[in-house]
């Protein structure tokens, strides 16, 4: 085998190992600023039962959404949360700092959530 064959084949497996590292790195980056978004969001000012801080919420169902059955690349992560006065919260994020976030009524919640529902 001629040196510059094996130079440029090792060369492309080292490219393939580090595209595939950067994929992988950028799955369990989508979670860390889901999480991140998620422990940011402070809704002060509404009545008391509809203000939130995500610091201190408490996570009652969380799910992952992958782009493939391999379960390697992330796309979403939801979380249903409860603040202190019992009332449910929807957050969805795709890690690029524009998180989806609202209330939700108890029978939505309810229908959602379902044993894990929990009455105010």
């Amino acid at each position: 085998m001629e040196p510059i064959a094996l130079v440029a084949g090792i060369a492309v497996a080292a490219l393939a190992a580090y595209s595939n590292y950067r994929y992988v790195r950028g799955a369990r980056d989508v979670v860390r600023l889901a999480d991140k978004e998620f422990r940011q969001i402070l809704v002060k000012g509404a009545p008391p039962e509809l203000c939130f801080d995500g610091r201190g919420a408490e996570i009652v169902v969380e799910s992952v959404s992958y782009q493939d059955k391999y379960r390697i690349r992330v796309l979403s992560v939801t979380r249903y949360a409860r603040n202190a006065h019992g009332e449910y919260f929807y957050f969805m994020s795709e890690g690029t700092g524009r998180p989806l976030f609202r209330h939700i009524e108890q029978r939505a919640a309810k229908a959602a959530l379902g044993k894990r529902y929990v009455e105010p």
